[in-house]
């Protein structure tokens, strides 16, 4: 089962939920709502029956507390091919669809969509 959990007002991605085939995906998927504070405003099949969009209304607290600043510190998962671990930098800007990062060792590194970085 592959869920989708996207941010409904700005359409970003906010994670991809890859549960197997089992009766507590749903649960799974409800506690990380329900930590983040927010609540769910629709689920959409996809095609393949075992796939599925649910978006998400988030409350205003909860995207100030992710939403950056230029300069401001963050920790991301850094991926390069098949290698991914956890790197700290610090937010640039915005550029079309991506958020670039300066991480500590001057490296350049983009990601797709705010929720995939942590402020420090």
């Amino acid at each position: 089962m592959n869920i989708t959990l996207l941010d409904a007002d700005t359409r970003e991605i906010i994670r991809v939920v890859d549960c197997p085939k089992s009766p507590n995906y749903v649960a799974a998927v409800i506690e990380f709502v329900t930590t983040m504070g927010a609540a769910i405003a629709r689920a959409v099949p996809h095609e393949q029956p075992d796939e599925w969009t649910v978006e998400l209304k988030i409350p205003v607290e909860v995207r100030r507390a992710y939403t950056l600043l230029p300069g401001d510190r963050v920790c991301f998962m850094a991926k390069a091919g098949s290698h991914e671990h956890e790197a700290s930098g610090i937010y640039q800007f915005k550029r079309h669809h991506s958020y670039v990062i300066f991480d500590d060792g001057g490296g350049e590194w983009e990601v797709q969509s705010m929720w995939q970085m942590k402020k420090l």
